[in-house]
């Protein structure tokens, strides 16, 4: 998508559930690939539900400290990918009120799923301090 002779590239997509190890690991096979063939120098937004719980321990230029406390395998698959690519995981960077951070809920658990990954291009035109 070309807006303003900027050139975006935006991917949604879906990861397999938690604990499905093999689809997992088939979901960023094929995702890699597909970011393998964008320009790095365009503007790179990927989307998607991961349902991964990535924690909140701040990585400089790849993570912020507001993700949800605990970690598990689909979480840190994505900020292995989010690392590799030089996407920063923009759900971390900010603050959120719970009832709009969390967007899971089942047997009395509340989740992230959902991510927003930029890359350094386009991250640097967001500004890391808001919060509501």
């Amino acid at each position: 998508m070309q807006i303003a002779k900027r050139i975006f590239n935006i991917t949604s997509c879906l990861c397999p559930e938690e604990g499905k190890t093999e689809q997992t690991e088939e979901f960023y096979e094929t995702l890699q690939d597909q970011m393998d063939k964008i320009n790095k120098n365009d503007y790179i937004v990927v989307a998607g539900d991961y349902y991964a719980k990535v924690g909140n321990i701040h990585i400089d230029g790849i993570f912020g400290t507001n993700g949800e406390i605990t970690t598990k395998s689909n979480g840190q698959k994505l900020k292995e990918f989010a690392s590799v690519n030089e996407l920063k995981i923009m759900n971390t960077v900010f603050r959120h009120k719970e009832i709009h951070k969390m967007k899971w809920s089942a047997r009395g658990y509340r989740s992230i799923v959902d991510y927003i990954l930029t890359n350094k291009k386009l991250s640097p035109l967001v500004n890391d301090t808001f919060s509501y």
